[in-house]
């Protein structure tokens, strides 16, 4: 009976407690913890897990990025895996950007950029309270047949920063970006990635180089962390 009791409460103990990860290694908290171990999606520590689904589906879409290519933020992906680029345009973002007064609800502010044969807006549209007006300006950007590439966040906790700066609004699902956009563009692929492992791990800071790879690979609809498409006007 002692031995019974003494393995009782050992399994019990160890059900309490949790893995953490750590820069300076691992060791073990209780479950009754509130904060997570990073407050900015894991980017202090890594590669955010939404920004590794969002290199997985941009990747597999690059032989769009080519012509003239208008970037929201900066150029960091229309350099990565852009090909026969003959322009690229950033807009918004730093102060040094080309158009860093860029509004995509401001006719205004777009009517002099041009058209473009590739348009990339990653995780936008949740920080633009009249998202409608933003897409009817993302689609005055495209050249006919122009191609969207696009991604926006379903689960996610709230930017502190851009909450503070433009505010953040909005979460989308693989069906409202559907419902949102077939009004104004022809839909090539809408895909969504995430599970409840990943989820739960993105939720709480972890980065990419904290979990397993084959983990966050599996995909379950039910747990949309991200959901990017292509799409052409």
């Amino acid at each position: 009976m002692y031995l019974y009791l003494k393995l009782k409460k050992f399994i019990y103990n160890l059900y309490k407690v949790a893995f953490r990860i750590t820069t300076s290694g691992i060791r073990l908290i209780g479950f009754k913890r509130f904060q997570p171990i990073s407050n900015k999606f894991g980017a202090d520590r890594g590669q955010p897990i939404d920004r590794y689904y969002i290199e997985d589906f941009i990747g597999r879409n690059a032989n769009f990025i080519s012509g003239r290519v208008f970037e929201i933020g900066d150029n960091f992906y229309t350099k990565k895996y852009g090909h026969n680029i003959c322009e690229s345009i950033v807009g918004a973002g730093k102060k040094d950007n080309e158009f860093p007064n860029l509004d995509l609800t401001n006719p205004k502010s777009y009517q002099d950029i041009g058209k473009f044969d590739c348009v990339i807006a990653t995780q936008v549209l949740n920080f633009i309270f009249d998202y409608e007006a933003a897409i009817t300006g993302l689609n005055a950007l495209l050249k006919k047949e122009g191609v969207l590439i696009l991604t926006v966040a379903g689960l996610t906790q709230i930017s502190h920063y851009d909450s503070i700066k433009w505010g953040d609004y909005w979460r989308f699902t693989y069906q409202s970006v559907k419902m949102i956009f077939k009004k104004k563009f022809r839909l090539i692929e809408v895909q969504t990635y995430g599970n409840s492992y990943a989820a739960k791990k993105f939720l709480d800071g972890f980065c990419v180089e904290d979990v397993k790879l084959k983990q966050l690979n599996k995909k379950d609809h039910n747990y949309q962390i991200v959901i990017c498409s292509v799409m052409k006007k």
